[in-house]
């Protein structure tokens, strides 16, 4: 039973790992499509992110922000599991 809840903390993780890193993807690419839409239109290019690409910007910040409390979640249910594992063996030694 322990096992099988320390598995899906860790799946957990692992799902939420891997959505980590397709929001972080996206928030990578926005700047460098801005960039490159400004000089395919012979505009100088600017540090600054273009109005309608910082809208492109929230849905892949909201979903870091998402995974990550996913991650911390699952981290937590595994953690709970091996402490619960550790006192089950404490009481059979």
């Amino acid at each position: 039973m322990v096992g099988a809840v320390m598995n899906e903390g860790v799946r957990g993780m692992q799902v939420a790992q891997r959505g980590l890193d397709q929001a972080a993807q996206d928030i990578a690419r926005a700047p460098a499509e801005s960039a490159r839409q400004a000089q395919s239109l012979e505009a100088p290019a600017k540090a600054e992110i273009a109005p309608e690409r910082r809208q492109d910007l929230v849905q892949p910040l909201v979903e870091l922000e998402r995974q990550e409390q996913i991650f911390t979640a699952s981290a937590k249910v595994v953690s709970t599991a091996n402490q619960t594992l550790g006192t089950v063996l404490d009481i059979l030694a």
